[in-house]
């Protein structure tokens, strides 16, 4: 079935069908909620750095402008390249350029006279998967390998991520051995050392060949112009180590003012993502290296992209979105991704924070369905810790759409019907004493349909045999 944003319905009603699915997903975002809760509890002073956090972010976004050209003027000056890009298509025609010139006249050919593909190594991005980075450079020729486990997981299943910080929490450890078996030809294994082992031995040679490595970018310090990634794998250090050439992607709004911003940040994104005190590395690209230095790259570029994110800037009412550093908190704590999973949204960012990306970057028509699938709970505004308000956003986001969008019309007569009940109580309480009637005078009470969906596992509840309202008549007396 396509995945895209335009079949939300389609895409969750077949997640809602898909038992071993549901169970992969609950499990694990159970599991990261239960970490993030225990971390968490060990810092008395959590909320005030929630809301310092908040603070800071404002202020930055609020200079944006200025913020991006000091980091610029202080990353250029250490020798990195800074590109600005206005989109994911300008972004994908520059770093194509790049990749070309890196290995201009370094193709090579098999044993066999096989022309071999240059070899591109990407660590985790999430900004390169929006801009659809990878088919990109693999419709130029390049061969591009996916170096965070989960990442390559899913590539090599011709998947895309499910989840911001866990790109392959939708499978189980069985699935994946079942994935190894089909797309590697190795025996089965559902251990998850043996599988780490099978992986690590395949990157292993793809880290030695690389001519360009390609990074995301979680935060760049402006008054250092460094940009820098956190993880714990390993792979981002042999990425951005190893290849002549390293090129990092970020979106316009991942850039801090200070050291000490980042020092703020790098305390509450590990406990929320992962439920972790510290990520295993945080690794600073400071600079290119030099002829002197035995590993990192000659070449760092730095590329700086819009793709929506002004649009968002000038909205007050969603400027906050861009607080965001993408922990994923929000899509362990939602109600609707916790059952469908990160794929029913159709895109690259699901859960909370996407639906209200998605009618930014992409715009009202094409994702009109997405700020719908949430049940304005507030989980995600709660558990965010850089206090960002998604479940009003969304809301907000719902009352654009259904001013600027056509609704069905079924849909517009249902509405005004149920305003106009909703308006007149008289009304109101005549036609709730229809299906009562119906159900305790007519059916004697011996009704219980199976709804569509919630139904499957549920018994359906009878209706009481009065009202609220009436209840509290009865107990006391008429309201004065």
């Amino acid at each position: 079935m396509e995945t895209t944003t335009q079949t939300l319905k389609a895409n969750i009603r077949s997640a809602l069908n898909n038992d071993r699915l549901q169970a992969a997903v609950l499990k694990a975002t159970n599991h990261s909620l239960a970490k993030r809760a225990e971390v968490v509890a060990e810092l008395p002073n959590w909320e005030a750095m929630r809301s310092e956090a908040a603070l800071r972010r404002d202020r930055t976004l609020t200079r944006l402008d200025d913020t991006l050209l000091e980091l610029e003027k202080n990353a250029t000056a250490k020798g990195i390249q800074v590109h600005w890009v206005a989109d994911g298509e300008e972004a994908n025609q520059i770093i194509g350029q790049i990749c070309r010139e890196a290995v201009s006249g370094s193709e090579t050919t098999s044993t066999k006279g096989e022309v071999v593909k240059p070899l591109i190594a990407k660590s985790k991005s999430m900004t390169t998967e929006e801009i659809g980075l990878t088919p990109f450079l693999e419709s130029l020729g390049f061969e591009v390998v996916e170096t965070d486990l989960g990442e390559y997981i899913v590539q090599i299943a011709g998947q895309a991520p499910s989840h911001i910080t866990a790109p392959a929490l939708h499978l189980s450890r069985q699935d994946v051995g079942r994935i190894f078996v089909e797309k590697l030809g190795v025996e089965y294994r559902e251990d998850p050392v043996e599988l780490i082992n099978i992986a690590r031995g395949i990157l292993r040679q793809k880290f030695l060949s690389a001519q360009v490595g390609i990074t995301g970018c979680n935060f760049a310090v402006a008054e250092t112009g460094t940009p820098l990634i956190v993880e714990n794998e390993g792979n981002g250090r042999l990425v951005s180590a190893i290849p002549r050439v390293q090129i990092a992607v970020m979106g316009i709004e991942k850039v801090v003012a200070t050291l000490d911003d980042l020092m703020l940040l790098l305390e509450l994104l590990p406990r929320s993502a992962t439920g972790q005190r510290i990520t295993g590395s945080v690794i600073f690209f400071n600079r290119p290296s030099s002829s002197r230095e035995s590993d990192g790259p000659r070449e760092l570029h730095l590329v700086i992209l819009d793709n929506g994110r002004t649009k968002a800037l000038a909205d007050p009412k969603l400027r906050a979105v861009l607080r965001c550093i993408r922990c994923g908190a929000c899509l362990n704590a939602c109600p609707i991704y916790r059952t469908t999973g990160g794929h029913a949204y159709g895109w690259t960012y699901p859960g909370p924070i996407g639906a209200v990306l998605a009618p930014v970057f992409l715009g009202l028509e094409k994702a009109k369905d997405l700020p719908f699938a949430s049940t304005l709970c507030g989980r995600c505004s709660e558990i965010c810790p850089v206090k960002i308000d998604l479940h009003h956003m969304l809301l907000h986001l719902r009352q654009e759409i259904v001013a600027a969008c056509p609704q069905p019309i079924l849909e517009k007569v249902m509405w005004q019907t149920w305003e106009t009940v909703m308006d007149h109580p008289a009304l109101n309480q005549a036609l709730a004493a229809i299906p009562r009637f119906l159900l305790h005078e007519v059916l004697r009470s011996h009704w219980s349909p199976k709804l569509p969906l919630w139904g499957r596992d549920r018994s359906s509840p009878n209706l009481a045999k009065e009202s609220f309202a009436q209840m509290f008549k009865r107990e006391f007396g008429e309201h004065k």
